[in-house]
């Protein structure tokens, strides 16, 4: 989703119907508005990792 300018990640944490979904933010929300258009991305979740395993 986009908020002021930035992006945002969500994840779903439920369907409630077929419009509408709960999620939890991966990310800061200032800014996000109940109604806030997002898209699915189709992918996974993806976490950077350090070569090194650190």
């Amino acid at each position: 989703m986009e908020i002021d300018g930035g992006s945002a990640m969500l994840e779903v944490l439920r369907h409630l119907d077929p419009h509408q979904v709960r999620t939890i933010a991966l990310s800061r929300t200032s800014g996000v508005r109940c109604g806030t258009p997002v898209f699915d991305s189709g992918a996974p979740l993806r976490v950077p990792v350090n070569e090194r395993g650190a």
